[in-house]
C-alpha cells in the first residue's frame, strides 16, 4: 500500500513538472499580446443590424469608429445563390 502511494506521488510530481513548460510558454505569448482583434462575419452583422432595426451602413460606421478592424466575408457558392 505504501509503495502504491509513493508511485502516485511521483506521478503527480512528474505531471506538475511537465505542465510547467507549456504554462510558461503560454504566459509569455499572452504577455506579448496587447490588443484584441474583433472580426465580425458579414451575415452576423447584417442580422444584428436587422434585429436592432438600424441600417447596416450605420452599424458599420459605428463599429469602424470604435474598434472594428475586419469583416469576414462568407464565400458565395452556387447553392447559396439559388
Amino acid at each position: 500500500m505504501g509503495g502504491l502511494r509513493r508511485v502516485l506521488w511521483v506521478m503527480i510530481i512528474i505531471s506538475l513538472i511537465l505542465a510547467i513548460y507549456p504554462a510558461v510558454r503560454r504566459w509569455a505569448v499572452e504577455g506579448e499580446m496587447q490588443e484584441v482583434k474583433l472580426v465580425f462575419d458579414d451575415q452576423g452583422l447584417a442580422q444584428l443590424a436587422y434585429e436592432e432595426n438600424i441600417p447596416l451602413n450605420l452599424v458599420l460606421e459605428e463599429l469602424q469608429t470604435g474598434y472594428l478592424d475586419s469583416i469576414a466575408l462568407s464565400p458565395l457558392t452556387p447553392k447559396k445563390n439559388v
